[in-house]
């Protein structure tokens, strides 16, 4: 993976192993940030409000994170 993905995922892994991030959590933040994620959730029955909840919450979550990523880098 390159890119945005591929650093998302550099992420998630440093957070985990570092624990910083549950393992559970982390596979959530990836399957929500699969292309097509926002039409699964759609269709599955959860509103364009509630998504964009979810990932609000999950930028919130990660941004402290990040940081930490970014000095220890």
């Amino acid at each position: 993976m390159d890119g945005a993905r591929g650093e998302l995922v550099e992420l998630l892994v440093w957070a985990v192993t570092a624990g910083l991030l549950d393992v559970m959590r982390a596979r959530v933040i990836v399957d929500e940030s699969r292309a097509g994620a926002r039409e699964n959730a759609e269709r599955a029955g959860v509103s364009a409000v509630t998504w964009r909840q979810r990932r609000s919450r999950t930028v919130r979550q990660l941004r402290p994170i990040a940081d930490q990523w970014t000095q220890a880098a």
